[in-house]
C-alpha cells in the first residue's frame, strides 16, 4: 500500500473504533436499568468484551502502521 491508501485505512479504522467504543459505553450505561427489570446483561457483556477486544487490536494494528508511514 502507497502513503495515501495507509492514511486513508487507519483514519476509516480510528472512526469504526471510535463509534464502536462509543457503542459499548451506551450498552454499558444500561446495564443497571436492565438488571433492574428483571433481566440478564450476559449478552450484553459478551459484546461489549468483544468490541473492547477489538478496539485494542484496532490500536495495535493503528500502531503498526504509523511505524511504517
Amino acid at each position: 500500500m502507497n502513503n495515501l491508501n495507509l492514511n486513508e485505512v487507519a483514519t476509516l479504522i480510528e472512526l469504526l473504533r471510535d463509534r464502536l467504543e462509543e457503542a459499548c459505553d451506551c450498552i454499558e450505561a444500561g446495564y443497571e436499568i436492565v438488571r433492574s427489570s428483571g433481566h440478564s446483561i450476559s449478552d450484553s457483556q459478551m459484546t461489549v468484551e468483544g468490541g473492547r477486544m477489538f478496539i485494542e487490536e484496532a490500536n495495535e494494528y493503528l500502531n503498526t502502521i504509523k511505524e511504517i508511514k
